[in-house]
């Protein structure tokens, strides 16, 4: 989707623009910015849990 914006924004230039074009491409960028953190939030969460699993395991 992202990449599909950047062409419509090289391709028409400034109508692309007003026509909303950057707002929409910022909009994409929140939301991979948004999964990305969730992503890192869930895979240090695993970790610990892991971590704490094995401590206990090793009791």
């Amino acid at each position: 989707m992202s990449m599909a914006n950047l062409r419509f924004l090289r391709q028409f230039g400034w109508v692309a623009v007003m026509e909303s074009g950057l707002i929409q491409l910022a909009e994409i960028i929140a939301c991979a910015v948004a999964a990305l953190l969730c992503y890192v939030g869930f895979k240090l969460c695993e970790a610990e849990l892991v971590q704490r699993y094995r401590r206990w395991q090793d009791r």
